[in-house]
């Protein structure tokens, strides 16, 4: 079943029953810190959980989830999740990394090639979330990150800009 879906200036037809099924069974990475993206991105962030669930994808079950940067100091990590999206933007422009294209809940959202590893089958679109999320696992944070220095360069700048809009 295919739906339409308007957001700002783009409008996609999405085949919402395929990624229902596809975000039921995709496989998830089980290393910790991918682990927190998934049990914290719904109770941090559900305007993202809402505004992915009208493609049919669920939040916690992305293709891909990348660790950015850290900081080290307050103990918390700036994520890309990946999902892919079957079906097509049938307006707007995919974009380049540098300016979100749309932003929910204070996150910023792109939508992009679905050029990430997945299982999705059919033409497909991606959209990547960026999020700063706290530490929450058992694990110790110092076992998975870098603890001399902490990484601030891009955090800083994804937090200044945060508060310019």
């Amino acid at each position: 079943m295919y739906r339409n879906i308007k957001c700002n200036n783009y409008e996609f037809e999405v085949d919402f029953e395929q990624n229902l099924n596809y975000y039921l069974f995709n496989e998830l990475c089980d290393c910790t810190p991918d682990k927190n993206y998934y049990e914290l991105i719904g109770k941090c962030c559900p305007r993202i959980v809402e505004f992915l669930s009208q493609f049919g994808v669920n939040a916690q079950r992305p293709d891909e989830v990348s660790w950015l940067e850290q900081d080290t100091d307050k103990k918390t990590v700036f994520y890309e999740a990946m999902y892919s999206v079957r079906g097509k933007v049938t307006k707007g422009d995919i974009s380049e990394y540098g300016n979100a294209n749309i932003n929910v809940g204070g996150l910023d959202v792109y939508f992009n090639k679905c050029d990430f590893p997945n299982e999705q089958n059919g033409k497909c679109f991606g959209i990547s979330v960026f999020a700063v999320l706290p530490w929450n696992q058992n694990e110790p944070y110092e076992d998975y990150f870098y603890q001399r220095k902490s990484k601030k360069g891009l955090f800083k700048r994804f937090l200044k800009n945060k508060g310019s809009r």
